[in-house]
């Protein structure tokens, strides 16, 4: 199977109990399932949601393999246009997971984290846009392509055909000649000449005293399939 979306969100809040924690991912799960199967264009596909006690930690995943997915872009002509609607439908079931996320809380929450992907079709809408700049060559993304849709159920030939045949396809954009180009290098904002960035933890984030948290882990196999729910202590 191949991550096709991603969605990472943290809200700062009181601890709740177990079946509280429960109960929330049962109901943003099935709300957000719904709306995957509303508004994703992908025949099958697997999705997960995992929620952690302290705060509110959660990660929803959806997958598919690659027939799924070559079956999908054909609906609409080529792959590049296929790739980039899918894109967006992913990204519009993420912001909905997010945003029903915090809803179902139903009180005021604090910090917040957020972070969205739309794997590995957004990885491949990358290339596109590489070889349509000349930044790589059609040959070279076709390489990067077969290693981000690698899965154990192998791709199918005509789906990197199709691939192929759009990277060669893309119209490439005229590149500017700078008039002018500075001798002396650039020094990063941060002072250091060899662009490092310096990282600092906190030694006592591992220190504090843990107590047991809560786990909720909810998948479902395919479309159509019953949802299976998953608690444990972490």
């Amino acid at each position: 199977m191949i991550d096709i979306g991603s969605t990472n969100f943290y809200f700062s809040l009181p601890n709740v109990s177990e079946e509280e924690l429960e109960k929330y991912s049962e109901n943003l799960f099935d709300s957000w399932a719904s709306t995957i199967d509303d508004t994703l264009a992908i025949e099958d596909f697997s999705i997960s949601l995992e929620i952690e006690e302290g705060s509110v930690k959660g990660k929803g995943r959806i997958l598919a393999t690659a027939a799924a997915i070559y079956i999908a872009v054909g609906q609409w002509g080529s792959f590049c246009s296929g790739v980039q609607i899918i894109k967006s439908q992913i990204m519009a079931v993420s912001d909905f997971l997010i945003k029903e996320a915090e809803v179902k809380i139903n009180q005021p929450v604090g910090l917040k984290r957020l972070r969205r992907s739309s794997g590995a079709l957004g990885k491949i809408d990358v290339l596109f846009k590489k070889v349509q700049r000349g930044d790589i060559t059609p040959e070279e993304a076709m390489l990067r392509t077969e290693m981000i849709l690698s899965s154990e159920d192998g791709i199918p030939p005509k789906l990197m055909k199709e691939i192929e045949d759009s990277f060669i396809g893309i119209p490439v954009f005229h590149k500017q000649i700078p008039l002018f180009v500075p001798n002396s290098p650039v020094v990063p904002n941060n002072g250091n000449p060899l662009g490092y960035r310096s990282v600092i933890t906190n030694s006592s984030r591992n220190n504090r005293n843990k107590k047991d948290k809560f786990r909720v882990e909810i998948w479902r196999g395919s479309r159509g399939d019953l949802r299976k729910v998953k608690s444990t202590k972490i």
